[in-house]
């Protein structure tokens, strides 16, 4: 079938010959933009290119061509032209979005002999059935023999029964060159209509209204895919066939519709050696691109609605992102289960996470030389009081919220009561999930679960032998695996490298928005700029803050959803931003018009400053392991006065006021300045209160019961009223769009990272005392690895919370 209907396709192209179409500049959005209409490059398309056999590139011109190729990569087009006269052309241009639904763009021309011109090209596409174009050819030109006619032309296009049915009108005007006065001539019309009644098969047809250009044209494409040959032919007004026309030859990356369906089950590879984010992130100069949460589950779902997949290759290995983006991965994973395919688990080796992912599975595979450690959850929380003691160090902090533990690390050498129970409840929570996800992947019942736990680690044949696994495999026999389950002309393709669909559907930016803003990382004031190498990210009051304020006043903006990932941070930084929200959704008389709602998507922590950020949404959104709450204050500093007796450095201070160097690193808080301190973190924590009572409808004693700096789980969160509904951030925006009054995919989701772009500013600051301190140490000192932490516990009153490490991670060396 395949070869018969590639034989039928060369037939009618050498029997008729090759001519470029006539394409409607309101339709144009692929590498022919570079020449028909270069703001269709402003729609970012993937690689594509078109290869051209001519004779007339349109009925207009009596130039010929003998070869030509076009390409386009993002926004950027370029292209190549032989022509039969001896002068070849190169071409360059570009496209990008103005905002709305409309689009700019320009390309330049040029040749060897002197020929130069500049063409600018304009798309509105304001809706999904309508797109209207402009071209004005020979903006400014330079040939030879002097400038070139300017020529105009201008097209409408609808969509009325959806993409598979596009109607379209051209005119084309010409006049003088540019800046010379000339009439206006009139060019005449072009009526064209494509359709694509069976997949991978275009017919297309045109009538050329033009006095002198009057005739139709037909052609034919077929579709393969990641290629296309396509066929265009002249007729004149009284029918008679015109000399040859043209073959193209287009190639993309992306995946059109196509005629010729495999017989090959595909499987597709996924892995976690990419490094995951929450949020996008700038391209670093240095370092792997970061793949974010939301691409990867939006991929995942393709995967699902992809009638050309039939399974998935699960390697869970190098997952480690937290559990509460491994149950938005885990939700996507099931909706490919429901839609029939088979997925197949790898493991090298893993510990609970990477195991409870793979419980996902309907097979699970070890490496015979791996190793599974299903131990259950710990939590490790290391203190340095001891150390402190030896070396003379005080640290003296403050707090309010007995659960408020982020500077017990610096103050005790043991965990409080308060804290173990409130670390004790969140890890509860967190094994029910891993466990829970082990359970129902394997059919397992506790008693066999509490088994599992009790052999601490198994080797594959102990874990086949057990049942946690169905077979073990070497690297190499993962494709034979396959082919096994799903036959011997399986393939199987990595997941990055699976071609995208092609995108059909016009899309309407000038419609209705939902802006997704990201606030990942610590909370500071200032911008949000993350390292030039890859560095950490940190949520910015200044940058978030203004974000949230041009999605508010933004009319096209429906809805507004932010996505919260933070320990927490500066208490002014938390406040600045929380005013944002609170203006949004609380809006004074001046400010009502740009009411509109307000939801917060919780992802694996969002707790003390991140939930102070949060408290006046309208709607919180969390995923059920997210650790949230810890709503409490601290602050204080760390002296080394001690320290400094020890190695014979003295101090001597000048001062005319007593406390004028209370805050130096040479001596501790007096009893007065402790209280005086201890009266600041009340009345920051009362504020904190008060956000909290009248975000989430409680009284003060409502809101104090369940803060106390004490942690909870998602779950937990949403029993004692500070957490609305579980779920992730895709929940989140099905909610803004229902709270906003919005059709199913009528509108377009804003996202704004939360972060901006690095800027080359370099600047030599002082070190404190205290890094300057421990610089001398050994890198791998352990107190080093808080440093950030105690200067920003030093420097203000914080909002933080205590980060423990969660204990599982293991390898075995021989």
């Amino acid at each position: 079938m395949k070869k018969s209907i590639l034989g039928f396709f060369t037939v009618i192209t050498v029997g008729f010959g090759q001519f470029v179409p006539n394409i409607s500049v309101a339709t144009v959005d692929d590498a022919n933009a570079t020449l028909i209409n270069s703001a269709g490059l402003g729609l970012s398309r993937d690689f594509n290119m078109w290869i051209t056999q001519p004779t007339h590139w349109t009925k207009l011109d009596s130039i010929t061509y003998d070869f030509g190729f076009y390409g386009q990569e993002g926004i950027s087009g370029f292209g190549f032209t032989h022509m039969q006269n001896g002068r070849d052309l190169l071409h360059s241009g570009s496209g990008n979005h103005l905002g709305g639904g409309f689009y700019l763009g320009n390309t330049s021309h040029f040749s060897s002999d002197g020929y130069e011109a500049i063409d600018m090209g304009l798309l509105y596409r304001g809706h999904s059935w309508f797109s209207a174009g402009l071209q004005w050819k020979n903006l400014w030109s330079r040939d030879r023999g002097g400038r070139q006619d300017q020529q105009f032309q201008i097209g409408v296009a609808l969509r009325p029964f959806g993409n598979r049915l596009t109607v379209a009108y051209d005119h084309r005007f010409s006049s003088g060159p540019y800046g010379e006065s000339s009439d206006f001539l009139d060019g005449g019309g072009i009526a064209l209509v494509q359709a694509e009644v069976i997949n991978g098969i275009k017919l297309f047809a045109g009538y050329d209204l033009g006095e002198m250009t009057k005739g139709v044209q037909v052609g034919i494409s077929l579709g393969l895919g990641q290629m296309s040959v396509e066929t265009f032919h002249n007729f004149d007004s009284n029918s008679d066939y015109v000399s040859p026309s043209l073959t193209g030859y287009f190639i993309s990356k992306e995946k059109r519709r196509t005629v010729i369906k495999s017989k090959k089950p595909t499987f597709v590879e996924l892995g976690f050696e990419q490094p995951m984010s929450d949020s996008p992130s700038p391209k670093a100069f240095f370092g792997p691109k970061t793949l974010t949460l939301r691409e990867l589950v939006n991929e995942i779902n393709d995967l699902a609605k992809n009638p050309d997949v039939d399974g998935v290759v699960l390697r869970a290995d190098h997952y480690g992102s937290g559990a509460g983006m491994l149950q938005e991965l885990v939700n996507a994973l099931r909706k490919v289960k429901a839609s029939g395919k088979i997925i197949l688990a790898f493991l090298d080796s893993g510990s609970d996470q990477q195991y409870a992912l793979a419980c996902i599975a309907d097979s699970i595979y070890l490496n015979s030389g791996g190793a599974l450690a299903v131990t259950g959850r710990a939590f490790g929380i290391g203190f340095y009081k001891g150390l402190f003691d030896k070396l003379g160090i005080d640290a003296q902090f403050y707090r309010r919220g007995d659960y408020k533990t982020a500077a017990e690390t610096f103050t005790r050498k043991e965990l409080t009561e308060t804290s173990r129970e409130a670390y004790k409840a969140v890890l509860h929570d967190l094994q029910e999930f891993y466990s829970g996800m082990m359970k129902h992947g394997r059919g397992w019942t506790d008693e066999k679960l509490n088994e599992v736990y009790d052999e601490l680690i198994f080797t594959a044949q102990m874990a086949l032998e057990a049942g946690l696994i169905d077979g073990i495999y070497h690297p190499d026999e993962i494709e034979k695996k396959v082919k096994d389950i799903a036959g011997d002309e399986a393939v199987l393709v990595k997941f990055h490298k699976q071609p995208k669909q092609w995108e059909y559907d016009w899309e309407s930016p000038a419609g209705p928005k939902i802006a997704l803003i990201y606030a990942e990382g610590p909370i500071q004031p200032g911008k949000s700029q993350p390292s030039p190498f890859g560095g950490n990210k940190v949520i910015g009051s200044e940058t978030t803050s203004k974000a949230i304020r041009n999605a508010r006043e933004d009319k096209s903006v429906k809805a507004i959803v932010l996505r919260v990932n933070s320990p927490g941070g500066s208490v002014l930084a938390s406040e600045d931003i929380w005013r944002e929200v609170h203006r949004t959704t609380h809006p004074d008389s001046s400010d009502e018009e740009n009411q509109k709602p307000f939801i917060v998507s919780m992802g694996n922590v969002a707790a003390s400053g991140g939930y102070y950020i949060s408290c006046a949404a309208d709607i919180i959104v969390a995923d059920s392991t997210c650790i949230t709450g810890s709503i409490g204050v601290l602050g204080g500093k760390i002296s080394l006065g001690g320290l400094y007796q020890k190695i014979g450095f003295d101090v001597e201070i000048v001062k005319e006021h007593e406390h004028a160097d209370a805050f130096g690193s040479h001596r501790s808080l007096t009893e007065k300045e402790g209280e005086s301190y201890q009266g600041i973190i009340d009345s920051f924590y009362e504020q904190f209160l008060r956000r909290v009572a009248e975000g989430r409808g409680m009284t003060i004693e409502e809101a104090d019961a369940v803060a106390q700096g004490r942690i909870w789980t998602g779950m937990d969160a949403k029993e004692v009223g500070l957490v609305d509904e579980l779920g992730g951030l895709e929940r989140a925006i099905e909610i803004a769009q229902e709270m906003a009054g919005l059709d199913e995919n009528k509108y377009e989701l804003q996202i704004i990272p939360g972060t901006e772009r690095m800027k080359f500013q370099f600047e030599v600051q002082s070190q404190s005392s205290l890094k300057k301190l421990l610089d001398a140490f050994e890198d791998d000192f352990p107190v080093a690895r808080l440093l950030d932490r105690a200067k920003l516990i030093h420097d203000e009153k914080v909002l933080y919370l205590m980060d423990g490490v969660i204990i599982d991670n293991w390898e075995l060396r021989e």
